[in-house]
């Protein structure tokens, strides 16, 4: 499926409007976080985030942000 799309104007920001459609076929969960990327031809991937996958981004985050701010969360603690 390939759907031609414009951005549009929200305040400072641009949006993309995903059809309802093209959310039904993925089986997208509207609230689900999505994961924006590119790749070397300059396109850009939308993935969607599912429960696993989310988890274990926000767990690998969360490793980076502890071992990164250790100390000033240490002398937070104190």
């Amino acid at each position: 499926m390939t759907l031609i799309k414009k951005l549009t104007k929200q305040g400072n920001s641009y949006s993309l409007t995903i059809d309802q459609a093209l959310i039904d076929l993925l089986e997208i969960d509207p609230e689900a976080p999505l994961e924006l990327s590119t790749n070397d031809e300059k396109s850009l991937i939308i993935t969607p985030l599912r429960e696993e996958a989310f988890d274990k981004a926000v767990e690998e985050k969360l490793s980076h942000f502890k071992e990164k701010y250790k100390t000033a969360l240490k002398q937070l603690a104190e």
